[in-house]
């Protein structure tokens, strides 16, 4: 079964919705991962979406809005969902903290 990745609008908040003009990308996947994972195909490329944003988000090749567009959704939800995913919103050195913490 071949899944798009990609839709082409997201809602970003106050009841708005931002035209996104977007490529579409498919994979092949079998049928039997949907029902490993008791997701719908529609389940399954969203949560598709959002983990690639994360690692894009993760790795400092995409900015948190960028990825929040990947992901199909605000950049606020976005990084409220990056906790499930192992990723810190904040990226800073024991240096750097502990520097903050005496500024504080």
């Amino acid at each position: 079964m071949a899944v798009n990745l990609l839709n082409n609008a997201f809602t970003c908040g106050h009841n708005e919705t931002k035209e996104i003009k977007m490529q579409t990308i498919q994979i092949e996947v079998p049928e039997e991962i949907f029902l490993s994972l008791k997701e719908t195909p529609e389940e399954f490329t969203q949560e598709v979406r959002m983990a690639a944003a994360a690692k894009l988000y993760e790795m400092g090749k995409m900015s948190s809005g960028r990825a929040a567009e990947l992901a199909g959704m605000s950049r606020v939800q976005f990084l409220q969902n990056m906790g499930h995913y192992g990723v810190p919103i904040f990226d800073m050195t024991d240096e750097e903290l502990e520097q903050d913490l005496q500024n504080a």
